[in-house]
Protein backbone atom coordinates (compact mmCIF):
# COMPACT_ATOMS: atom_id res chain seq x y z
CA UNK A 1 0.00 0.00 0.00
CA UNK A 2 0.78 3.82 -0.47
CA UNK A 3 -0.12 6.89 -0.10
CA UNK A 4 0.03 10.42 -2.21
CA UNK A 5 -2.01 13.55 -1.17
CA UNK A 6 -4.89 14.22 -4.43
CA UNK A 7 -4.30 16.82 -7.09
CA UNK A 8 -6.21 16.08 -9.73
CA UNK A 9 -9.85 16.02 -10.41
CA UNK A 10 -10.03 12.18 -10.61
CA UNK A 11 -8.46 11.61 -6.88
CA UNK A 12 -11.42 14.46 -5.75
CA UNK A 13 -13.92 12.30 -7.36
CA UNK A 14 -12.84 9.10 -5.88
CA UNK A 15 -13.02 11.00 -2.49
CA UNK A 16 -16.86 12.06 -2.87
CA UNK A 17 -17.36 8.78 -4.07
CA UNK A 18 -15.85 7.39 -0.39
CA UNK A 19 -17.53 10.27 1.72
CA UNK A 20 -21.24 8.20 0.05
CA UNK A 21 -23.91 6.51 2.91
CA UNK A 22 -23.19 3.71 -0.09
CA UNK A 23 -19.94 3.47 0.84
CA UNK A 24 -20.04 4.52 4.75
CA UNK A 25 -22.78 4.09 6.09
CA UNK A 26 -21.66 5.98 9.24
CA UNK A 27 -21.00 8.79 7.66
CA UNK A 28 -22.63 12.35 9.30
CA UNK A 29 -21.97 14.30 6.58
CA UNK A 30 -22.13 13.68 2.81
CA UNK A 31 -20.06 16.81 0.62
CA UNK A 32 -21.65 18.46 -1.99
CA UNK A 33 -19.55 17.92 -4.63
CA UNK A 34 -15.71 17.03 -5.48
CA UNK A 35 -14.93 20.20 -5.46
CA UNK A 36 -16.67 21.04 -2.25
CA UNK A 37 -14.08 18.22 -0.75
CA UNK A 38 -11.58 19.57 -2.69
CA UNK A 39 -12.33 22.94 -0.73
CA UNK A 40 -11.97 20.96 2.16
CA UNK A 41 -8.64 19.97 1.33
CA UNK A 42 -7.23 23.12 1.68
CA UNK A 43 -8.49 24.38 5.36
CA UNK A 44 -5.65 25.45 6.98
CA UNK A 45 -3.48 22.82 9.43
CA UNK A 46 -5.34 19.85 7.54
CA UNK A 47 -3.75 16.94 5.24
CA UNK A 48 -4.82 14.57 3.18
CA UNK A 49 -3.89 11.45 1.53
CA UNK A 50 -5.65 8.73 -0.73
CA UNK A 51 -4.52 5.46 0.03
CA UNK A 52 -3.85 2.83 -2.89
CA UNK A 53 -2.55 -0.76 -3.64
CA UNK A 54 -1.66 -2.07 -6.49
CA UNK A 55 -2.04 1.67 -8.19
CA UNK A 56 -5.77 1.51 -7.79
CA UNK A 57 -7.04 3.81 -5.38
CA UNK A 58 -9.17 2.01 -1.74
CA UNK A 59 -9.14 4.47 0.53
CA UNK A 60 -8.31 8.36 2.60
CA UNK A 61 -7.38 9.28 5.67
CA UNK A 62 -7.02 12.97 6.78
CA UNK A 63 -5.15 14.74 9.69
CA UNK A 64 -6.68 18.50 11.36
CA UNK A 65 -3.27 19.00 13.26
CA UNK A 66 -3.48 21.84 15.63
CA UNK A 67 0.16 21.81 17.45
CA UNK A 68 1.49 18.22 17.45
CA UNK A 69 -1.87 16.70 18.12
CA UNK A 70 -4.39 15.78 15.38
CA UNK A 71 -7.60 14.47 14.76
CA UNK A 72 -8.17 12.01 11.76
CA UNK A 73 -10.54 10.47 9.75
CA UNK A 74 -10.26 7.24 7.67
CA UNK A 75 -12.32 5.32 5.28
CA UNK A 76 -11.74 2.55 2.90
CA UNK A 77 -14.33 1.47 -0.04
CA UNK A 78 -16.35 -0.84 0.93
CA UNK A 79 -14.96 -3.31 -1.31
CA UNK A 80 -11.45 -3.26 0.63
CA UNK A 81 -13.48 -3.15 4.56
CA UNK A 82 -12.80 -6.43 6.71
CA UNK A 83 -10.21 -7.59 5.14
CA UNK A 84 -6.98 -6.76 6.76
CA UNK A 85 -6.45 -3.46 4.78
CA UNK A 86 -7.40 -0.92 7.51
CA UNK A 87 -4.44 -2.32 9.73
CA UNK A 88 -1.77 -1.77 6.87
CA UNK A 89 -3.33 1.89 6.68
CA UNK A 90 -3.26 2.55 10.21
CA UNK A 91 0.53 2.35 9.88
CA UNK A 92 0.26 4.48 6.76
CA UNK A 93 -1.20 6.94 8.86
CA UNK A 94 1.47 6.82 11.46
CA UNK A 95 3.76 6.89 9.93
CA UNK A 96 2.80 10.17 8.29
CA UNK A 97 1.66 11.52 11.25
CA UNK A 98 5.11 11.42 12.51
CA UNK A 99 6.68 13.17 9.83
CA UNK A 100 4.42 15.70 10.80
CA UNK A 101 5.57 16.00 13.94
CA UNK A 102 2.21 14.73 15.68
CA UNK A 103 2.57 13.46 18.46
CA UNK A 104 -0.73 11.99 20.17
CA UNK A 105 -3.67 11.19 17.53
CA UNK A 106 -7.66 11.38 18.13
CA UNK A 107 -10.50 10.22 16.53
CA UNK A 108 -14.04 9.96 16.86
CA UNK A 109 -16.11 6.71 16.46
CA UNK A 110 -19.58 6.10 16.50
CA UNK A 111 -20.35 3.25 18.89
CA UNK A 112 -22.18 1.11 16.89
CA UNK A 113 -19.03 0.76 14.41
CA UNK A 114 -17.58 -1.93 15.93
CA UNK A 115 -15.62 -3.30 13.46
CA UNK A 116 -13.71 0.60 13.24
CA UNK A 117 -13.67 0.51 17.07
CA UNK A 118 -11.90 -3.15 16.86
CA UNK A 119 -9.24 -2.15 14.62
CA UNK A 120 -8.18 0.78 16.80
CA UNK A 121 -7.92 -1.03 19.89
CA UNK A 122 -6.22 -2.93 17.94
CA UNK A 123 -3.62 -0.80 16.63
CA UNK A 124 -2.79 0.21 20.21
CA UNK A 125 -5.95 3.21 20.87
CA UNK A 126 -7.68 3.72 24.16
CA UNK A 127 -11.29 4.84 24.97
CA UNK A 128 -10.50 8.69 26.87
CA UNK A 129 -13.92 9.98 26.72
CA UNK A 130 -17.67 8.92 25.76
CA UNK A 131 -19.76 11.74 23.71
CA UNK A 132 -23.56 11.62 23.45
CA UNK A 133 -24.75 13.07 20.16
CA UNK A 134 -28.54 14.19 20.45
CA UNK A 135 -30.74 16.05 17.45
CA UNK A 136 -34.20 17.41 17.46
CA UNK A 137 -36.17 17.63 14.05
CA UNK A 138 -38.48 20.58 14.32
Amino acid sequence: MKIYKPKKESDYIFLFSLFNIKNYKYIEEVSESPDAIKEKTKLPGRSDYIITLDDKKIGWFSFRQKGNTARFGIILHRNYQGKGYGKEAMRLLEREAKKLGIKKLKLEVFEVNVRAINLYIKTGFKETNKMIIMEKKI
